[in-house]
């Protein structure tokens, strides 16, 4: 079994003792709380390192200071490319919505339930709610949607709505698109009291088979046994298949 170094002040091992050799005269010197590291900078107290530590402890600082700025390059072309969607949209050529998102979901989405609650009935919630914004899409082809998404960022949905004083494209949240998408589904449960239980409430009160469909219908309208973080990211999931747009066309900005 061939022999391990294993150094003493981390966890790493070499099969062979150059490598040991050269790795420890470093990480020794590391490994120190930085006070000791900061005392040891006295050279009038300890003996001049050789050339060959000294190579070693600068070729070990120079790869961290690499790998620091391909993290740091990293983090900066993930925060220009948040900026450059939001340029592109509100300074770019292309059409602005006429409705704010807000305005649209009360006013475009919310009035199609009332012929959707059959469909949660039948099968789900999530079926209901996807339903709905297919409708909407499907029908409306031509309009320009006050909500979008990206290909490239999945997980990013941004909204035509105020923004202080203004009225801009925005970025959203995971937790704020789940508020919306709770909304929605609550209008279902009022609509359902309102338009299924309200006129047959005489027979639910008096007729076995009306007592059972309230308790099924109301299951279902609820979410039935469903996680609401799994009913959200269906729903998700159906809107970014209809609103999802290249980005490659974006022009690259600087971030300063």
């Amino acid at each position: 079994m061939n022999q391990l170094y294993k150094c003493r002040f981390c966890v790493k091992s070499y099969k062979e003792k150059f490598n040991y050799d050269r790795h420890v005269s470093v990480c020794k010197y590391l490994s120190q709380p930085e006070k000791v590291q900061l005392s040891d900078l006295d050279i009038s107290q300890e003996q001049i390192p050789g050339n060959f530590e000294l190579f070693q402890l600068v070729k070990h600082l120079s790869f961290r200071l690499d790998k620091l700025e391909k993290e740091n390059q990293m983090l900066r072309q993930r925060q220009n490319k948040k900026k450059n969607v939001l340029e592109w949209l509100n300074n770019g050529t292309e059409e602005k919505p006429i409705i704010t998102f807000e305005r649209w979901l009360v006013d475009e989405i919310q009035p199609g339930i009332s012929a959707l609650l059959d469909t949660v009935f039948k099968k789900d919630l999530v079926s209901g709610v996807s339903s709905l914004f297919q409708n909407y899409f499907e029908n409306n082809r031509n309009n320009k949607y006050p909500i979008c998404c990206f290909t490239d960022k999945q997980t990013t949905f941004y909204v035509y709505d105020k923004v202080d004083s203004d009225i801009k494209w925005k970025s959203i949240t995971k937790d704020i698109l789940d508020k919306y998408i709770e909304h929605i589904c609550h209008q279902f449960v009022i609509v359902f009291l309102k338009e299924w239980c309200e006129p047959n409430q005489e027979h639910i009160a008096t007729k076995e088979k009306y007592k059972e469909m309230y308790a099924e219908y109301y299951q279902k309208i609820l979410g039935g046994t469903t996680s609401k973080e799994i009913q959200y990211s269906k729903i998700k999931h159906t809107l970014q298949s209809y609103l999802k747009h290249s980005i490659k066309n974006i022009v690259e900005y600087e971030c300063e």
